[in-house]
Order: structure tokens, then sequence, then C-alpha cells
């Protein structure tokens, strides 16, 4: 039986769809050759390895992706209690496996002197000598070598053909690791048992393209349990640009002098409408509640460090001395919705006689809530106070700390469950921060988890290379299992600090909008960028951002002499728009200035506009580097579909993202003109750049008042300057 890709796949993976093992049994018969084996728990801390004979046909069966072909694995030893069988999927180049204990493995029969203590083990894939591995980590941070880690993990070679391995459920128990030649997938090492008749399946999906390997591994994943991507403007983070006081802001357990953290966040918003910055949303971090080292205000470097170390929260309320009226009033007093930070509690927190807690271990003395309607309470309140997405930070390290979460099969998915469900009920979102691999694939399975951090914590004057790459890498993590990647906050301008001062604010919030998730700058009064975070948005704060975020070019996982450059789109009536951009990280590797869109990922010719330069370039199949370029700056380029009959639209040339979605609700070319639907706010001012052989007419059907236009011969550009007069407006250029 031919295995048939699904409509959703398909387009990505016709241009390779031979190397795919497509035919019936080519999967399992690739497993074969690995020699699979079958390791558990056999006592004292030991484990016992049984071989796969060989996996029988079985007949058809149905799974949560469709059909498949079933397979019985005979092992070499029958008295295992672990049992095997696999599916070849019809819709998706894809091999289940499942391993199921038919017994229970009792306390007495575990141990932890392996990361992975029941799974499966195999011969690493020579024909994909390379690794891209995430680490068992806050924030999944990537590696090019097997790392300990819950997965995924993509093997692939330098044509870019690859398997992914991963498993399909009990995401935050999985583990993964190399052993010498070997790579086990299976249950994690602090595990005190399992029970019986539980299942545990892992997912081979075979592609091509590293981006396109993610995507295609995301598609199966988010089908396998019915999740549907969150909209790009779900919620007030990924919808509006936003104020953030987490570490690397300025305000960040600091105020202005003599002023409490309620004055100081009520100038910052009446300086942004003084400059028209449009926040949409302000974010309170870790100091806007007590925590057990607080002495009298919470706030300074001394209390800073002593949080960092120690300080678990003793209630998840406002400290009265920064929010005299609560947080409630200040929400009101602010005009805007917020977002609230959440960390552990601490053994002595205020909520114990109430709500049961099992202890942790460690100096910070975490204390972690078995009841779920601790949570209800929590999200409830934080409605009230005008919250509308929750931030849970500190999830691998709670992870770590509290023993109770990683000792059994369900305790930890029970505790996200608890979380994602209370916050639904509420209508509000969820932000994962310092996750790791595993809570990352687990929010597949939560609709109201929509956005995770997926770099470190920003520092202003350190090297970029420290947050850009994992961000751009970890964020094709995030988007498969259909998160928006968050890469922190960031200073809009020089000159903020002395020491950690922001010597790029332009590429921060590039790379920033470039993600399609959040844009939140964290500066301190006086020096917020209004320029520079406009180019952003709409007048209304609105994101203006591509349909997906930027990620490295498949060249960027092998050694390349080139700029780290990476690439996403806006898919559009007339074509599809290309952004990208190339940051000049290593300037000593910086030799290769001409990067071909087959390189890219980029069928057809297209106009290439320097964003830089602000003209077209003159080859069509290719962008080029300047020659010369200083450390951390970008070179930033759109990638235009060009129209034969009518004008090519650049769109805004002031916007980083020059044709957004958010902007341009329609766009259809015929008869010589480009018609086009446009979203906005009553009294904002456009100007839209096209690019035409001769001076086109450019006329309003609806909704704006023509202000001015002008072609100029030798760039061939067409400017039109507009004045909405409704949130929607109509308007055609052409011959």
């Amino acid at each position: 039986m031919a295995a048939k890709l699904g409509a959703r796949v398909l387009a990505g993976l016709v241009a390779f769809s031979l190397w795919l093992p497509a035919q019936a049994g080519e999967r399992i018969d690739w497993l074969k050759k690995l020699q699979p084996a079958v390791v558990m728990p056999s006592g004292k801390g030991k484990l016992l390895k049984v071989g796969i004979a060989d996996f029988k046909a079985a007949g058809e069966m149905q799974t949560p992706a469709g059909p498949a072909l079933a397979y019985e694995a005979a092992l070499q030893e029958s008295k295992t209690g672990i049992s095997v069988r696999a599916a070849e999927l019809s819709d998706f180049p894809a091999l289940v496996v499942w391993l199921k204990f038919e017994q229970a493995v009792p306390k007495a029969e575990m141990g932890s002197a392996y990361l992975v203590n029941a799974g499966l083990e195999m011969d690493q894939p020579r024909e994909f000598p390379r690794v891209l591995s995430f680490g068992m980590t806050s924030f999944a941070p990537p590696h090019d070598k097997i790392v300990p880690s819950a997965g995924p993990v993509l093997f692939f070679n330098d044509r870019f053909e690859s398997v992914m391995v991963s498993p399909l459920d009990h995401f935050l128990v999985a583990m993964m690791e190399a052993e010498g030649q070997r790579f086990r997938a299976g249950l994690e090492g602090d595990l005190k048992s399992i029970p019986a008749g539980f299942e545990q399946p892992l997912v081979f999906y075979f592609s091509k393209g590293i981006r396109q390997s993610f995507d295609d591994w995301g598609v199966l994943l988010r089908k396998w349990y019915k999740k549907e991507r969150p909209g790009a403007y779900d919620d007030v983070g990924i919808a509006y640009l936003g104020y953030w006081t987490d570490n690397g802001a300025y305000y960040y357990y600091k105020t202005e002098k003599g002023m409490t953290y309620e004055q100081t966040l009520l100038q910052v918003k009446d300086e942004a409408d003084r400059l028209k910055v449009p926040f949409g949303y302000f974010q309170l971090d870790s100091w806007w509640y007590p925590k057990t080292t607080d002495k009298k205000t919470g706030i300074g470097p001394v209390d800073w460090l002593s949080h960092f170390l120690f300080g678990g929260a003793i209630k998840w309320e406002a400290r009265p001395e920064l929010f005299p009226n609560g947080i409630e009033a200040f929400s009101q007093k602010l005009g805007l919705p917020l977002i609230a930070h959440a960390r552990w509690f601490d053994q002595k927190n205020a909520y114990r006689s109430d709500y049961k807690f099992v202890d942790g271990e460690g100096m910070r003395r975490p204390a972690f809530p078995v009841e779920d309607r601790f949570f209800e309470m929590l999200m409830s309140n934080a409605r009230q106070w005008g919250i509308r997405v929750y931030e849970q930070d500190w999830l691998d390290a709670q992870w770590r700390m509290i023993p109770y979460l990683r000792e059994s099969v369900e305790a930890g998915e029970k505790w996200l469950d608890a979380m994602s469900r209370a916050a639904a009920r509420q209508g509000m979102t969820i932000q994962y921060c310092m996750a790791n691999p595993g809570m990352f694939m687990q929010a597949v399975k939560y609709p109201n988890i929509t956005q995770v951090r997926t770099s470190d914590d920003y520092m202003a004057g350190m090297p970029k290379q420290i947050h850009w790459i994992p961000f751009t890498k970890t964020s094709m993590l995030a988007w498969a299992v259909g998160l928006y990647p968050w890469k922190d906050t960031f200073l809009s301008s020089t000159g903020e600090r002395v020491v950690r001062n922001e010597r790029r604010p332009e590429e921060e919030t590039l790379i920033s909008i470039l993600s399609a998730g959040m844009v939140g700058p964290g500066d301190r009064l006086g020096f917020i960028n209004q320029p520079l975070l406009m180019r952003t948005c709409r007048k209304d704060g609105l994101l203006l951002k591509p349909d997906r975020p930027a990620m490295p070019i498949d060249r960027m996982f092998i050694e390349h002499k080139t700029l780290y450059t990476i690439i996403t789109e806006v898919k559009t009536g007339v074509g599809t728009y290309y952004y990208v951009a190339g940051f000049n990280i290593y300037p000593a590797k910086f030799r290769e200035r001409e990067l071909l869109f087959s390189e890219l990922g980029v069928a057809g010719e297209r106009l290439v506009y320097s964003w830089n330069d602000k003209k077209f370039q003159t080859r069509k199949d290719r962008i080029e580097y300047p020659a010369k370029l200083d450390i951390y700056r970008s070179a930033y380029f759109v990638l235009v579909p060009e129209n034969r009959d009518a004008p090519s639209l650049l769109g805004e040339p002031d916007k980083f993202v020059t044709v957004s979605n958010a902007r341009f609700k329609s766009l259809e070319s015929a008869g010589g003109r480009l018609r086009m639907t446009l979203s906005g706010v009553a009294g904002e001012e456009l100007t839209l750049v096209f690019r035409a052989a001769s001076r086109p007419v450019a006329r309003v059907i609806s909704g704006a008042r023509l202000v001015d236009s002008s072609y100029e011969e030798s760039s061939r550009l067409f400017s039109v300057k507009l004045e909405l007069t409704s949130a929607s407006a109509a308007l055609e250029a052409g011959f």
C-alpha cells in the first residue's frame, strides 16, 4: 500500500518525494536495519536489553492521524512484560512505534542510574550524520549533537534529507540520549514506577529541509491532538506592541528615584501617549508580588539577587508598598490589560492552610500546589485584576526542584492540565517561560498556550549570538507545536545605561517583529524610540508582522561563510512576499556575499528590495549582501512578487514588514490594475510604494483620502500617500 501524503504536507514534499521511504514496508525496513532493541528496568538499577527479531504485518489500523499499516514486533525474549507494535502512516511519511508495559513496573525494579529507564534503543542512522537536538533545560537551547532531552532529535545530512524522532505522548517524562553509537528514546530515569497498560509512542518522521522537517512534523503532531494553531492576533500579547519590566528591561527591580512602581509605570504610559507610541498592554515581572527574601521594598540589585537565588512566592498578590491600591486599580488607571509573571511558591507560602502542597528540595525551598482548585483561584483573581495573559516562569526549575513531578507518569501533566483549564475558564491565555523541550511539546495539547520564550534573558551589551541564534533555531520547535516564539524584551535606544548599553536597537526591534510573536521594549523614561517602534505596528499598536516566525535557512545548520540568515514570509493574493535578514554575527567568517533564492527555499524570481539602501537590486534570483557590515548589524531584504501587467506592490517602506496581512486584507491583480483592501485606524496616514515601468494612476475606492502621489522614473517607484477615514479602505493602482 503506497503511502499517500496529506494535502497539507504534500506541497512541501513534492520536490524530494523520491527520497522518502514511501512504499509499504520501507519505513519499517529502515528501522530494522538499525538493530532495534527494547531496554527496560530489571531491578537493582540495571537495564535489561532485548532485541527485536522482526516486525510482522498485522493489517490496517486507524490512528489519530488517519489510516496506517500495522506491525507487531517479535522480541528475542518473550517474557519481558513489554510489547511493541508499529504503524506506517498512510497520510504522512512517518513511522510510529508504541511500547506497552503489559505488567506494572514496581518501585523495587526502577532505578535512576540511567537517563532512559525504559524505551527503544537503535543504531544512530549513518545516512544522517548531522544532528539538531534541544537541551533538557530552560528555553530548550539547540545543540548540534545528541544531548539528553525529551526531544525532538533531528538527524540529517548535507542534502538536508532527514528523519525526526520524538515522543508522541507523555512528553514530560520522555527522554532521549546517545549511548555510544546507539540512540535511546523512551522514559526518563527518575520515574519511581510504571503502571500496567502504560503505552509510550515514538514517531519517526521522514522529510527534507531543516525548517520543512519541523513544519511537517508539527502538522502531524497538531493533527494527532486536534490542535489548531492560535491566530496571529488571538491574545493581547501577540497582537499588540507592549511594555515589559522583566530581566533586561530598565525598570526590572528598579523604579524612578522617589517613585513607587505604580507611579513609575504610569509615567511611562504618559510619555508613550505623548510620543504616540501605542502600547497595548504592560507586563509586570516577579517584583510585583511578595517573596521570602523581601526586605522593605523588594526592589534593588541586592533584593533581585536574593530573589533569583532563593525567593519563592509567599502570595500571588500585589505588594501594597508598590501598588497601594492593588493591581486592579492600577490596571484601571493605566487603561490597559496586563501580562503578569508567576514563579514557584515557597514552602512557607500563605496558601498552605487552604490548599494542599508538596514540598520540593534545594535551597529555594519550593512547594508545589497539587489541587486543581488552587489554579482556579489564581486565574479567577487574575481576571478580576485586569490580567489577560498569565506568564508561568521558572517552569524547568520547578520540574527539577519538585521530585514529585518527575516520579510518576502523570503528575507533571496534571500540573499543566490544571493550569491551562483554569486559565481557559477565565478566557485567559498562557505564556510558558523557562520551559524545557518536553513542556514545549506538551503545549500541543492546550489551545490557550499561545506563546513561549525561546531564548535566555535579554542582556544588552552581551554578544548577540548568545541570544539571536538560539532564539531563531528554537523558534522552529515552538512554531511546530503551535506556539508563537518570544525573544524577550529589549531597549529601543542607545545610551539608557552606562553598563549593559544596547548598541543595536534596530536589530533587536527587527528580529522581534520578524518572530511573528511579541514585541515588547522595556525602555527608561526619556528613551522610548518612537520612530523605531512604529516600524513594527499600526497607529493603534496592532503589530504588522509576517505569517510565521523567521527561522534560519538550511545553510545555517552546516559550515558556511555568509551572514547568519533568517527568512519569513507573508502570503497574499498576488504571491508570497519573503523577508530575509542577514546578521553579521561572525565577521571573520563573512566571505560570501551572494545567496541564491534556491538556498533560501524560494522558488521563481522576485524583485529584491534592500530595506537598508531603500532601493531595488538588479538581480531577481539572489540577494547580494553589502561588502562591509559592522558586527551585529543586519542587511535586510524584501522579496517582492513581480506583476507583469500591473504595478508591483512593495508596501509600506517605513515598516519592517512592508506587506502584512494585518494591513493588507486583500490583494488581487486583474486587467492591469492592482486592487487592495486596507485596514487601520481613522486618521492614520500611510505611504504605499509600487514599482512600475511607467507612471500608474492611483484611485481611492472607499475609506481613505488621497493626499499625494509621485513617480520617479530613474527608480521606477510610484509613491502614494493616504489618510484613512475609516477602519477599512479600498484602493487600486494601475494603468
